[in-house]
């Protein structure tokens, strides 16, 4: 009576936490089936890990590639921006170099004024002088 009680009560709790009876003559088999459960979720969790594993590598070599790619952007920005100031530079140097000849021609072209009153004085100068 005592052993048929303690196989009556014999329970377990199963991977997903449910109380399954267990029976006498299936107990070995139970036992077997349960290890072999627990074997196969094992391996499940080997392999979700693995797939994790592989999911955050692949996702630090996406991060890998974007930060590369904005670095590329970004240098690709700064050069454009040097060349465009250089560009600046040789406008405003042209920019300089008109004026100055601007101004050369301003001075010449006052010299030659003064040249022509100097002599346009001095021609009538000597038509007083004639006088």
């Amino acid at each position: 009576m005592e052993q048929n009680f303690r196989n009556f009560m014999k329970f377990e709790l199963s991977v997903n936490g449910n109380a399954v009876r267990r029976s006498t003559t299936g107990g070995a088999q139970e036992d077997e089936e349960e290890k072999e459960e627990e074997e196969e979720e094992e391996e499940e969790k080997e392999e979700d890990s693995e797939e994790e594993g592989e999911k955050e590598e692949e996702q630090e070599v996406e991060e890998e590639k974007e930060e590369e790619e904005e670095n590329e952007e970004e240098e690709e920005e700064a050069e454009e921006e040097e060349e465009e100031e250089d560009e600046e530079e040789e406008e405003d140097e042209e920019a300089e170099e008109e004026e100055e000849k601007e101004e050369e021609e301003d001075e010449e072209e006052e010299e030659e004024e003064d040249k022509e009153e100097e002599e346009a004085e001095e021609e009538e100068e000597g038509e007083e002088l004639e006088e």
